[in-house]
């Protein structure tokens, strides 16, 4: 701050005229903000190893008489002159000036009160700074006591943005004894994490999820349960059952109440395992993994399904296997109608007899049952939605899942399925309940782990 007596004088041209004669005018400069901020930093540092100024330098002549662009060229000769920093040497610490290497001056040449123009500038400038630095270990502060609303809210919101934890917003007004640190960057930070959680979340993306919970500033016990939810969801998700019930061992003993008898509920969930259990659990995967636009793995879990629904199928049906899931032969030898038809099914896709020694697959349960369904009402509508599946099969057998390495988008699928792949789902669940002769509608279990997430998120 000096004081003027021609109150007609423009801020340009009195700062240009200080800094042509800087030495002269230099006692006389007083900067209380800067001097409260720069005490704060170095009550925390020992050094400075940078210093951005941001100055206003408009190209339009009339609208620049205040620019700031003489100013901050003054403020770094005056910190320069007054805050020699400590230096480590090998044998001691002795005080030198900060480097004039360590100063840059930045200029706004547009209108500094325009917020969209201000916003785009700081976040490319404060981008650009930050790659200049390199390493990412470093404290950022950024002093905010602006006289200009469009630049100040520009810079909060750049600085937060792209230095996240590593900024530290300082504020000091002319009546403040001293300068205070914001915990604005913090709180925003966390407010935007906590939201890309709950997108995770909602988008099943458990292990990601459970990553970013390190960084969110949360309740210690609370971020213990919710890395074990986590943990739980996405070992179900990969079908790895046994380390998804062990997951909830310690939230279950440090619970009480409702949330103990969830947490109980959802252990339980995988503990108890059957084939008409494995099969939802398929079902419920492979909607997710098609909400998820993840074709390929769709893909593999509708075969997975198709297979393992076409022994329990079969059965329904008093067909009988033997130890293996091999068509018992005594069993063919009563049914030799069934035989006829099933050595003719091959005969007509294959051009071989049916194998009786050879394991039940997809393959031979629908040749089972196109010979059962000729004498069994009922059984013809979930054939020909077992056939309506299995046309996927082409697609399958060139993609990465099995033979090939052709990549598979929903259009393709569309157009092999002959309708929108969205209704598959739906599809699987009447084949499950034709299987366990069963008419309940099925939330998937996931969506159910993502509220019990998010509810203990709050």
């Amino acid at each position: 701050m000096l004081l003027v007596k021609d109150k007609e004088a423009k801020l340009r041209d009195i700062s240009k005229n200080i800094l042509d004669d800087f030495e002269k005018h230099y006692l006389k400069i007083k900067i209380p903000i800067l001097d409260k901020v720069l005490k704060e930093i170095f009550s925390e540092n020992e050094k400075i190893d940078k210093i951005l100024f941001i100055a206003t330098d408009q190209e339009i002549i009339g609208h620049n008489n205040t620019d700031t662009v003489y100013c901050a060229e003054i403020i770094r000769k005056y910190v320069q002159k007054k805050y020699p920093q400590k230096y480590i040497n090998d044998v001691n610490f002795q005080k030198v000036p900060i480097s004039q290497k360590a100063f840059t001056i930045q200029l706004i040449n547009l209108s500094p009160h325009d917020y969209d123009s201000m916003l785009e500038f700081y976040s490319k400038k404060l981008l650009k700074f930050k790659n200049e630095l390199g390493s990412s270990d470093f404290n950022i502060y950024v002093s905010v006591t602006s006289g200009i609303q469009a630049m100040n809210l520009g810079l909060i919101l750049s600085s937060i943005e792209i230095f996240e934890g590593n900024c530290n917003l300082i504020y000091s007004s002319e009546s403040d004894k001293r300068a205070n640190l914001l915990n604005l960057p913090l709180k925003i930070s966390n407010s935007v994490k906590v939201k890309e959680f709950k997108i995770l979340i909602n988008n099943h993306q458990y292990y990601s999820a459970s990553l970013l919970l390190d960084d969110i500033n949360l309740d210690e016990n609370k971020k213990l349960l919710l890395k074990a939810l986590n943990e739980y969801s996405y070992n179900r998700y990969c079908f790895n059952f046994e380390e998804a019930a062990n997951s909830l061992k310690k939230p279950i003993t440090n619970s009480t109440g409702d949330l103990r008898q969830k947490l109980k509920m959802l252990q339980n969930d995988v503990c108890e395992l059957n084939e008409e259990w494995y099969l939802k659990e398929i079902i419920f995967n492979s909607e997710i993994k098609l909400k998820n636009a993840e074709y390929i793995d769709f893909l593999g879990r509708i075969f997975r399904f198709l297979e393992a629904v076409a022994i329990p199928l079969i059965k329904k049906y008093g067909v009988i296997l033997n130890e293996k899931d091999r068509l018992s032969k005594d069993w063919l030898k009563e049914n030799h109608k069934i035989q006829s038809s099933l050595n003719e099914y091959f005969q007509n896709k294959y051009h071989v007899d049916f194998d009786c020694t050879k394991t039940i697959n997809r393959e031979s349960c629908i040749a089972i049952l196109e010979a059962i369904s000729e004498h069994t009402a009922g059984l013809v509508d979930i054939l020909n939605k077992i056939k309506k599946l299995s046309q996927l099969a082409d697609i399958r057998n060139q993609s990465i899942i099995a033979h090939g390495f052709k990549g598979i988008s929903k259009k393709t699928l569309d157009n092999c399925f002959g309708q929108d792949i969205l209704n598959i789902p739906e599809i699987q669940l009447d084949i499950y309940y034709f299987i366990v002769e069963e008419d309940i509608s099925y939330s998937n279990p996931f969506d159910n782990l993502n509220s019990l997430i998010l509810q203990n998120l709050e």
